[in-house]
């Protein structure tokens, strides 16, 4: 039970997508799955660490399956992702790892 990620690959061309899927004892879990909508991903990464965030230079940022989309953020925590896989409106996971610090994911809709 818990909240796992189901992979999507296009044999085609290798492309992949994750689709977070709810799983519970004793209930079926269906999935309805859409023709993936590429997207562009923009957003800037902060050290919330003190008390005024700062942004964070040269932090990763990948979207959780779908490997070949990881880039750095710039020198003001900024980064663009091109080309993000969505499945209607099912929420695409994020994850960001510093040098120095803790891996974090988050959660975002594709319309946001």
């Amino acid at each position: 039970p818990g909240m796992h990620l189901t992979h999507l690959v296009e044999r085609a061309t290798g492309k992949s997508v994750a689709l977070a899927t709810p799983v519970m004892a004793g209930t079926t879990t269906y999935l309805e799955v859409q023709t993936p909508t590429a997207r562009t991903a923009t957003g800037v990464v902060l050290d919330a660490s003190s008390r005024d965030a700062r942004p964070m230079a040269g932090a990763w940022v990948e979207v959780v399956g779908q490997p070949s989309k990881r880039v750095r953020t710039n020198a003001k925590g900024e980064f663009k992702i091109e080309g993000v896989l969505t499945l209607g409106s099912q929420p695409v996971f994020f994850q960001t790892d510093a040098e120095d610090g803790f891996t974090h994911r988050y959660r975002i809709l594709p319309d946001k």
